[in-house]
């Protein structure tokens, strides 16, 4: 009976070592898929973000986790020796196509982000390049897509793609237009790569950030005031410093295009002594519709917007967009205000931004319904504007106009003539593409 007992024994023991080792031969890895080859994508993510940002959970998690203990590090290039290579940082300056629009982000899927404007080649490099750099681009570009924007009058008022060429098609320099630009995005920057090839043949092609051309006006010195009082005459101003009509390339008149019905036209005075700007708008346009005294923007009025820093300056190309930073206009820098006469003749203002939040100025509005005009005059003091002490001879800062107009309630028909690219008032509030004005 003893051996039949060790005899079980020893049967139950080899048949448990057996399913011991068949147990371990037959178990996967705890993880065996091998992440994907990982591709270089641009990182677009705006160095200041309206977006709240995702806190993680401090809460545990029952659900079981498909994803690897370790995250597959992002694949860097890399030269013919194995040495890693740098790519250049992001700026905050971008290129989109269609009509800037507030919701426009520096992440959009239409945008190609800039790490350089009129620069030297670099791997991964996306740069703009435009007339300040010269007639043509760098040569090399056999590893980039290169865009060609040219500027383009009726019906677009906008830069409007006129060439394209695929990474590995341009080799040679490329030509710059006079009043346009080019961006090259390196290969390595794929998303920007595929933004530029998406841009239309007809699509309006918006710089952000950059003044591709440079609107200067000078400002001219008066020893006696320029009274407000709806007469405006060179006299008073000095001669003015632009004709708005729909021949001027500084001038957007693409809410007209539909009807083709261009007959809006002004002439801007600039003036200025040591405690006051002085500025008039005089408007040719045969209908005026005011019937309130706030909301001016949606009406027959002209907006202004006067900066303390130069559109150009290193200031502004920090903070030149208002839809995600604030920073002009909580430190002063900024000012935006409207002007109108209403139906019943009485001038009004409003400050949409301010420097001391309500720094209009002395002004005077009057239609003339038998000439068919409406005259604006500002006198503001370099106080309300928001400097510390009056600028100087020689001395530059920034202003801009858009000329509001409205043929009746009702009529949807609300539209603008606007300075190229919006001016920094209208579309994106983008605060570099205001005129520079010098005073002489």
């Amino acid at each position: 009976m003893k051996k039949v007992l060790a005899f079980l024994l020893v049967a139950v023991m080899i048949v448990a070592l057996a399913a011991c080792v068949g147990d371990e031969t037959s178990k996967a890895p705890a993880n065996n898929s091998t992440p994907a080859e990982s591709t270089p994508v641009e990182d677009s993510t705006p160095a200041e973000s309206d977006e709240p940002s995702a806190e993680p959970s401090d809460e545990p998690s029952d659900e079981p986790s498909d994803e690897p203990s370790e995250e597959p590090e992002e694949s860097v290039p890399t030269d013919e020796s194995g040495n890693e290579i740098e790519i250049p940082a992001d700026t905050n300056k971008y290129v989109s196509y269609g009509a800037p629009n507030i919701s426009d982000r520096i992440g959009d899927a239409d945008s190609a982000v800039l790490t350089g404007y009129n620069e030297e080649l670099a791997y991964g490099a996306v740069i703009l390049y435009d007339a300040r750099f010269g007639a043509a681009t760098p040569a090399g570009l056999e590893d980039y897509a290169v865009l060609v924007a040219e500027y383009q009058a009726k019906p677009y008022f906008g830069y409007v793609k006129t060439a394209y060429y695929a990474v590995g098609e341009a080799s040679a320099a490329v030509n710059i237009p006079a009043d346009g630009f080019v961006v090259v995005a390196h290969k390595y920057q794929e998303s920007d790569v595929k933004a530029l090839a998406a841009y239309g043949d007809t699509d309006s092609i918006y710089p952000h950030g950059i003044q591709v051309k440079n609107i200067s006006w000078n400002a001219t010195f008066v020893t006696n005031a320029p009274a407000q009082d709806g007469t405006v005459n060179a006299n008073e101003y000095g001669a003015a410093v632009s004709h708005v009509d729909v021949d001027n390339p500084d001038w957007d008149y693409a809410q007209f295009a539909a009807s083709e019905d261009y007959d809006i036209v002004a002439d801007i005075y600039v003036a200025y002594d040591a405690e006051y700007l002085y500025y008039a708008v005089v408007v040719e346009m045969d209908y005026h519709y005011c019937p309130n005294t706030t909301g001016l923007w949606d009406q027959c009025s002209i907006q202004v917007n006067i900066s303390t820093k130069g559109p150009t300056s290193e200031y502004m190309s920090q903070h030149y967009d208002y839809i995600i930073d604030t920073t002009a206009e909580k430190e002063g820098v900024i000012g935006q205000y409207g002007y109108a006469v209403t139906d019943a003749g009485v001038a009004v203002s409003e400050a949409f931004m301010s420097a001391t939040k309500s720094a209009e100025g002395d002004f005077m509005v009057t239609r003339d319904e038998t000439n068919q005009t409406t005259t604006y005059e500002v006198k503001i003091s370099w106080t309300d504007i928001g400097f510390e002490k009056a600028p100087a001879t020689g001395d530059s800062f920034g202003l801009s106009f858009s000329l509001n107009a409205r043929k009746e309630s009702g009529d949807g028909n609300w539209t603008n003539v606007k300075m190229r690219n919006g001016g920094g008032i209208i579309g994106r509030n983008d605060w570099s593409k205001m005129a520079t004005v010098t005073l002489k």
